[in-house]
């Protein structure tokens, strides 16, 4: 089972609460499961750097606003793996009449998921590996 991760897109903790990185993480949701398993309580994860950040704050701490950020307290309730994952169908775009946003520089359908999700607050998305771009519809 996986984890349920409260997630804030738009911000990060201070860089003094770090304790720990990793690289190449595809999305923020498996940034929290990762922080989750090391026992530390917050952390961050850095979209275009694909970074995650486990980080020694509370959770009352002031984060910094940061848009390529996405960060939150670690994960404590399991969940069922159709509530932890997106759901992808390669081949297929979704009507441009129904485009809410478009970002660009996002390294993964997992990553275009997760900011779609949080930021725009929509489950519907699309994503090119050719242009690595997420569009939020």
């Amino acid at each position: 089972a996986g984890l349920v991760c409260q997630m804030n897109a738009g911000s990060k903790y201070s860089a003094f609460t770090d304790v720990s990185k990793k690289y190449n993480v595809d999305a923020a949701s498996g940034c929290c499961e990762h922080c989750s398993q090391s026992g530390t309580p917050t952390w961050s994860w850095s979209m275009s750097y694909r970074t995650c950040i486990c980080q020694n704050a509370t959770t009352s701490a002031v984060r910094e606003v940061h848009s390529d950020y996405v960060s939150g307290p670690t994960a404590q309730t399991p969940v069922t793996p159709q509530q932890e994952s997106c759901r992808t169908v390669q081949g297929y775009k979704y009507s441009a009449d129904y485009d809410i946003r478009k970002i660009y520089n996002v390294p993964n359908a997992d990553g275009c998921c997760d900011y779609c999700r949080l930021q725009v607050d929509t489950s519907t998305w699309a994503w090119s590996q050719q242009y690595k771009t997420c569009i939020c519809q």
